[in-house]
C-alpha cells in the first residue's frame, strides 16, 4: 500500500479526510512522485478490491445538468477544478454492475431526479500527456468501507498560482481528460464498452 509520502500533494487535501490520508505540504513545483508502474501496482485504500487494471471502465456521475454541453458531452469546465484539488471520484465497473450503480447513486444526497454517466478508460486517463511529455492524470483505487468501487482521478502535474499562462493551461489539462471521456449517458454502461 502507497505511503502518505508518496501521495500527489495536488490529491491529498480533499480525499485525506474521508480516506484518512495524511495531508501533505505543496511543493512550488509539482510532478507526479510516482512512477507509472509504482501507480499501476499499488493501492492507497485498505478496503480496495486491487489497483486499477489497464483496460477498466471508471464510471463519473453527474447529479446536475449545468455541466452537459449542447452537445451532450461534459463541458470542458466541469473537469477543471476537482482532479486538480481534490481528485474526480469515480466508480470502477470492474467492481459494481450497473444496477447497484444506478441504485447507490439515486440513493445519494446530491441526487434531486437528474442522473447522468460519463464513463472512460483507465488507460485513456493514463496515457494523457502535456507538450513536455509529462502524465497528466493518475487514477487511484481510494475504496471507502461504504463503497468499494470508488476511484479517484488526479491531477499529476500542478501549477501553482502565478504559473505563466496557468489558466490557459489548466483549461488545456481540462480539455484532454474531457476527450477522454464518453457523452452522457442515462444509465451506466452494462458492458465495458465505452462510446
Amino acid at each position: 500500500m502507497l505511503q502518505a509520502k508518496d501521495l500527489l500533494p495536488n490529491c491529498d487535501a480533499g480525499r485525506a479526510a474521508k480516506a484518512k490520508w495524511p495531508t501533505l505540504s505543496r511543493s512550488p513545483i509539482v510532478v507526479s512522485h510516482l512512477s507509472p508502474t509504482l501507480r499501476a501496482q499499488e493501492s492507497v485504500s485498505e478496503h480496495s478490491p486491487g489497483p486499477i487494471e489497464d483496460g477498466e471502465i471508471p464510471v463519473r456521475t453527474m447529479f446536475r445538468d449545468r455541466g452537459v454541453g449542447h452537445d451532450g458531452r461534459p463541458k470542458p469546465s466541469y473537469f477543471r477544478k476537482n482532479p486538480n484539488t481534490r481528485g474526480f471520484s469515480v466508480d470502477r465497473m470492474r467492481v459494481t454492475d450497473p444496477e447497484s450503480l444506478l441504485v447507490n447513486k439515486k440513493a445519494d444526497a446530491r441526487y434531486n431526479g437528474y442522473l447522468r454517466f460519463i464513463v472512460t478508460r483507465s488507460t485513456s486517463v493514463r496515457t494523457l500527456q502535456n507538450s513536455e511529455g509529462l502524465r497528466l492524470f493518475c487514477i487511484y483505487d481510494s475504496a471507502t468501507a461504504q463503497n468499494r468501487a470508488h476511484a479517484d482521478i488526479c491531477q499529476n502535474v500542478h501549477l501553482e498560482p502565478g504559473t505563466k499562462n496557468r489558466k490557459k493551461l489548466m483549461m488545456e489539462f481540462a480539455w484532454q481528460l474531457r476527450e477522454s471521456f464518453s457523452g452522457a449517458h442515462s444509465v451506466p454502461p452494462a458492458q465495458p464498452t465505452v462510446s
